[in-house]
């Protein structure tokens, strides 16, 4: 708030500068903010709720229980196995793949394959050449 001054009458006696400290108190009044209560909406016409499950059928849902029941019996099994003294030789002379149960393809060897080492060329000269095709496999070391 500001506060009118009275002049002042007398002079100061001495040269320079004084500064008067005027406090002036302000009153805070705080009220507590009334909410004002919007009108309601009307109620939207309820739509049928889709879940995931609603999607799925008694096979699938039974197909999930079987499959689910078929790990936790894997998994006994195999703790049953680790726990025997001999359990744990049986699982490491039984290749993974097979215990697995997955199934390795038949891979061709390799000195029945028809891809050559060599692959030919030309060179500068126009004649031909031949080349190894692996550059990493030469009589040079590093």
């Amino acid at each position: 708030t500001l506060v009118e001054e009275e002049p002042q009458s007398e002079a100061p006696a001495e040269q320079g500068f004084e500064f008067e400290i005027k406090l002036a108190e302000t009153e805070y009044v705080f009220e507590t903010p009334v909410a004002e209560e919007a009108p309601m909406p009307e109620p939207a016409p309820e739509l049928p709720v889709v879940g995931l499950d609603d999607n799925q059928n008694d096979e699938s849902v039974e197909e999930q229980l079987k499959k689910s029941k078929e790990r936790i019996m894997r998994l006994k099994d195999l703790s049953m196995k680790l726990r025997t003294t001999n359990g744990l030789q049986e699982l490491e002379n039984e290749p993974a793949y097979k215990r697995k149960q997955m199934q390795l393809q038949q891979v061709q060897h390799s000195s029945e394959s028809q891809v050559s080492r060599f692959t030919l060329s030309n060179d500068q000269d126009g004649g031909t050449e031949i080349r190894p095709n692996n550059s990493f496999l030469h009589d040079n070391v590093d």
